[in-house]
């Protein structure tokens, strides 16, 4: 009889622990996609963060990531973006995957917000030597996200253009080229309701374009239906 007490506890005590877990579960399920996520799948997303290109949509390394199930890649992104990893890297290499991280995350729409902050925070900082590489990257990440739609985001550009060394001038020109070729009318709009000082800088910076490609953009200022532009374009035209 005590032996089928005992019997008759010890299941009940294992029910008890079956149906607090799966409780467990319901109540906080992503901590059981977090141990699955950091315990099998760590390594391979860090290894293809490292190396992906994520300005390029067609990157194989970005493809593979995009193509992981979510919940298995955001808690490794935000754990990365923390610096926080139980892959072993380097003291350089971790500002650079915070910041990829943060712009995967992004295009992930998860906190869109913080992360579009945390880019262009890096962006706008004063570049030095260490970081220049890192602050052309978020200039990259800053042109796709104006390309696809965050308008707003030129602002910041335009006041970078004065410090912005060979590295960073390339990067801050690639974007401004796609917006003069995609989205003239806005890139102007954006620059008219800049300082004169600043208008100044934008417009210096854009002779770095070669002649042809700056004459055609001149030749479809000079088209444009003036209206509001008509100021800017003026300027435009005057001094480049």
């Amino acid at each position: 009889m005590k032996y089928l007490i005992v019997l008759v506890a010890v299941s009940y005590l294992q029910f008890a622990c079956i149906a607090d877990g799966g409780e467990l579960e319901r109540q906080y399920p992503e901590k059981k996609s977090a141990a699955f996520t950091n315990g099998e799948n760590e390594k391979e997303i860090v290894a293809l963060v490292r190396k992906c290109r994520c300005v390029e949509k067609d990157d194989p390394k970005l493809v593979k990531l995009m193509s992981m199930p979510r919940e298995k890649l955001v808690p490794v992104l935000e754990r990365l973006k923390l610096g926080e990893t139980s892959e072993d890297l380097s003291e350089d290499e971790v500002p650079l995957l915070k910041l990829k991280s943060a712009f995967l995350l992004y295009k992930l729409t998860s906190n869109r917000t913080g992360n579009e902050a945390y880019i262009v925070e890096i962006a706008s900082e004063k570049t030095s030597e260490r970081n220049v590489f890192i602050k052309a990257e978020s200039v990259a990440y800053l042109g796709v996200l104006i390309r696809d739609g965050k308008k707003n985001l030129l602002t910041v550009l335009f006041s970078t253009v004065k410090k912005s060394d060979a590295a960073l001038s390339q990067e801050i020109l690639d974007v401004f080229r796609a917006e003069l070729d995609n989205s003239l009318e806005t890139f102007l709009r954006k620059l008219s309701k800049e300082p004169r000082e600043r208008r100044k800088e934008v417009f210096n910076f854009l002779k770095l374009l070669p002649e042809d490609e700056l004459d055609k953009v001149k030749l479809r200022v000079e088209r444009l239906e003036k209206g509001d532009l008509e100021s800017i374009s003026s300027e435009f035209l005057e001094v480049l």
